[in-house]
């Protein structure tokens, strides 16, 4: 599901039909591949591999965005993405899977917030399809752990918070620029 998915994005940023926000997907794929190693040493089993998977392909997603992604970076964008950048360090130094996977965790939310603010004037940048789908996805990852714990759960409960939540932020953003336009043909 992981490959298809994020191979269908990786193909239309390449087609120039979205623009991710780079700052968001070097954070989502550093923090991704953290958290896969997190869950492995703490026997999450398969419901971790999704989070190596992800990582890889991201990675391509990364490379992508560099030629066709976002280049509008607002000081907001800057702040958050040192913000969240600054997780992983702060992780190597917790020597606690708990505290570096709930650090970890924050940083990956927050990095949700450049896309958000690129999604309110460009909703149709971003496909619906890529976070709906990752809702249910990472709902999946945590029915497939085969031990619950903070340290295996936090992260894809986060994940499909945040998902779910641009999902349907991109659709009501989308019906309230169509109900502008057809106010605006109206008039």
């Amino acid at each position: 599901m992981s490959i298809v998915l994020y191979g269908m994005y990786l193909i239309d940023t390449l087609k120039g039909k979205l623009t991710p926000h780079p700052f968001s997907w070097i954070v989502w794929v550093s923090i991704s591949t953290i958290l896969f190693f997190a869950q492995l040493s703490d026997g999450a089993g398969p419901g971790a591999w999704m989070n190596g998977v992800v990582s890889v392909i991201c990675f391509f997603i990364i490379l992508a965005s560099l030629k066709n992604g976002f280049k509008n970076i607002k000081t907001i964008d800057k702040f958050v993405f040192v913000l969240s950048m600054v997780a992983i360090p702060l992780w190597v130094f917790t020597e606690s899977a708990f505290y570096s996977v709930i650090l970890l965790t924050t940083a990956h939310a927050l990095a949700f917030i450049p896309t958000f603010r690129k999604s309110w004037d460009r909703p149709y940048e971003e496909p619906v399809y890529l976070y709906g789908i990752n809702f249910f996805r990472h709902g999946l990852s945590i029915v497939a752990l085969a031990n619950y714990s903070v340290i295996t759960a936090l992260a894809p409960a986060a994940l499909v918070l945040n998902n779910g939540l641009l999902a349907v932020f991109l659709l009501l953003r989308r019906q309230s620029l169509r109900n502008i336009d057809q106010k605006s043909d109206l008039e």
